[in-house]
């Protein structure tokens, strides 16, 4: 899945109000949060994790095994690709100077 942060940062921040999860200061890395799933969480999660999975093996029933693990691989070499473009357009680019 690729989204914005600031799109993480508001489910968080909802799930947060909710009581379904947790923050916490990362113990080595101050710009980090650490995000956890309280006791109020795990049961929501509980139910929606096999309805997930069913859906996940009822979209990929048409694809082998042997598919399903290269349509796995493309899709990770896509990301990884999609996250690329997304850094170079958000760093600024140093002007070009001309040579003499």
């Amino acid at each position: 899945m690729v989204t914005s942060g600031n799109v993480v940062t508001g489910l968080v921040n909802a799930m947060e109000k909710d009581g379904l999860v947790a923050r916490s200061r990362h113990p080595a890395d101050r710009r980090s949060t650490l995000i956890g799933m309280t006791d109020a969480g795990r049961a929501p999660f509980g139910r929606m994790a096999p309805a997930h999975a069913e859906w996940i093996e009822q979209a990929m029933a048409g694809l082998d095994r042997r598919e399903a693990a290269r349509l796995c691989e493309v899709l990770g070499r896509l990301k990884a690709s999609v996250r690329g473009s997304a850094a170079a357009a958000t760093t600024p680019s140093l002007p070009h100077r001309k040579r003499r």
